[in-house]
This record gives C-alpha cells, structure tokens and sequence, in this order.
C-alpha cells in the first residue's frame, strides 16, 4: 500500500469511525429520553433522536456499502445490532410502550458491537 492509499483508507476510517459515534450518541440520546421523561413528550423527544441517528445511519450504510475501507463481516454485526435495536426502538414509539425496559437488551446488544467496532479499528489503525 502507497503511502497515498494509506491516507485515503485512513481518512475513509476515520469518517466511518465518526459517523458510528454520531450514531451511538444519538441512539444513547433516544434511551436516555425514555428514561428520563414521562408522558408524550418521551416519545417525541426519543424520535428527535432517533430521526438523527437514522440520517447518521444511512450516511454510514452509504459509505460502507461503497468502499472497501474494512473487512464486511467486521461491520456487519454492528450494522445488523443497530438496526435490530432501531427496529425495536420505532415499535416501542410507535405503540407508546410505557414499559422501555425490554428495549434495554437490544440497546445492551448494539452498545456491546460497538465497543468491538471501536476496538477492532484502534487496532487496524495500529496494525496497518
């Protein structure tokens, strides 16, 4: 690898690697609604953030699919964690589940893919 394809790869990483803390902010943001607020406003409040951390997702999904910057199989667990707590993040705003504590697993799942996420590109940066 030219230092040049180095610098490109590092600069895709790095990009990637931003867009996936935006979306754990912002998915964090989202619990953190449902726990901290009662009544309607938890529910609009949780969307704000969820309609942010989808528009995050789909810039991370579009640069993923159109560049080799990792491995597939590495990222796919987060992608696929995320959009499983996503799914189950819209169905709990979308009933008005009053009981947020079932979505706390799938929120544990994608927190813990994205601790390896984080891990495993410290380590490509290192090791590449």
């Amino acid at each position: 690898m030219t230092e040049e394809e180095r610098r490109d790869w590092l600069q895709q990483v790095f990009k990637l690697e931003e867009l996936t803390y935006m979306l754990y902010s912002h998915s964090s943001d989202a619990m953190k609604s449902l726990e901290n607020y009662e009544g309607d406003n938890r529910y609009v409040i949780s969307l704000g953030f969820y309609q942010m951390a989808h528009q995050t997702f789909l810039a991370i999904f579009e640069l993923y699919r159109n560049n080799d910057v990792l491995e597939r199989g590495e990222y796919d667990q987060l992608i696929e964690a995320y959009q499983s707590f996503e799914r189950n993040l819209t169905e709990l705003i979308r009933e008005k589940d009053t009981n947020s504590s079932w979505l706390q697993t799938q929120y544990e799942s994608y927190k813990d893919a994205h601790g390896v996420y984080v891990k495993m590109v410290q380590d490509l940066r290192i090791n590449r």
